[in-house]
């Protein structure tokens, strides 16, 4: 159980549920066949046809790794020009935000935390890449042998940086699900805390699709939520638990159930919202990166992300910095 003070009861909660810390991240077991009558997504035909248990990897798990080896949370450090010395936990614990800083923008103000989000999208080139090289790491070491996909995973290029400081206000982060906002069925959510989380500097999910058993997730650093965030819905609260939340979050989808044509995955323009060299990247069964490049006569400069195309997976711009896209619309709301 993760450490903390007890917390205030979060709105809409219906139904008791587990705590993460207490549930297990077990191997995906087999799923039947899908009838006639289930009239099974095209996604999940894909994935029995290959063998992938998507069912199973849609269940809410806790998976782990080891901080000492993959080190994710010195790296975001870097970025935000924060010295990673002493005792980082508290140091990220006890970040505050800016209540007078300008907090308008195109990801849109998110109260005293936009200063630091800010700091995360103007990072220094080395310090990018010395990111870049902790969550490629995490992908290859612990992501990928988790899916089990033979053609590896599609993962998002630039995971989502959140950052929660206490503070009460209004809430800022309403109940909402991926699939509002165009993102694919087949995408998993891997939510990962970079300091301890609990009750109101958490986020609350159901556990399951419709049954609004909202409860937060509660974790330690080295920690990672697997959850179906595309149909289960999520939101946050304001946090009053005095201790400021830092975290990732990044969206998967197993690579032979990868769809980037279906409905609600198109813009207006017709071009695609979230292709692979765009939004996505594309990562081997091996672990290597497959370059982007070959993708490029598939796709027309009009169908792919504002991200583009580079001619490999690496990079990509932060989410909020596409005005009016999809997932700008989300920024900040997990």
């Amino acid at each position: 159980m993760c450490s903390g003070p007890p917390t205030s009861a979060a709105p809409k909660p219906n139904m008791p549920r587990t705590p993460s810390s207490q549930r297990q991240c077990q191997s995906p077991q087999a799923e039947s066949p899908p009838s006639a009558e289930d009239e099974p997504h095209p996604e999940e035909a894909l994935a029995h046809a290959t063998g992938i248990h998507l069912a199973a990897l849609r269940q809410f798990a806790t998976l782990r790794y080891d901080p000492t080896q993959i080190p994710m949370r010195e790296a975001v450090m870097e970025c935000l020009g924060l010295a990673s010395e002493g005792d980082d936990e508290l140091t990220l614990a006890s970040l505050q935000g800016d209540p007078t800083a300008d907090q308008r923008g195109r990801g849109g103000g998110r109260g005293p935390s936009t200063y630091w989000i800010r700091r995360w999208k103007m990072r220094s080139e080395a310090s990018k890449r010395g990111f870049e090289r902790a969550y490629l790491q995490l992908l290859q070491d612990v992501v990928l042998p988790h899916i089990g996909d033979p053609r590896g995973i599609c993962y998002q290029r630039d995971p989502t940086f959140r950052c929660h400081v206490p503070g009460g206000g209004p809430p800022n982060g309403r109940p909402h699900c991926d699939a509002s906002y165009g993102h694919s069925r087949a995408e998993l959510n891997f939510w990962l805390p970079l300091t301890a989380v609990w009750g109101s500097n958490s986020l609350y999910s159901e556990s399951a699709p419709g049954r609004a058993d909202f409860a937060p997730f509660e974790l330690h650093h080295g920690q990672i939520a697997r959850f179906w965030g595309n149909q289960c819905h999520h939101y946050t609260t304001p946090n009053h638990t005095g201790s400021c939340r830092v975290s990732l979050d990044f969206r998967v989808v197993p690579r032979s159930c990868f769809l980037e044509r279906y409905p609600g995955g198109m813009r207006d323009d017709g071009s695609l919202a979230f292709s692979i060299g765009g939004f996505f990247g594309w990562m081997g069964p091996d672990g290597v990166q497959v370059c982007s490049r070959r993708l490029q006569s598939a796709y027309p400069p009009s169908h792919v992300s504002p991200a583009g195309l580079r001619g490999d997976c690496d990079g990509g711009g932060d989410e909020s910095d596409v005005e009016g896209s999809a997932w700008a619309h989300v920024w900040d709301e997990a």
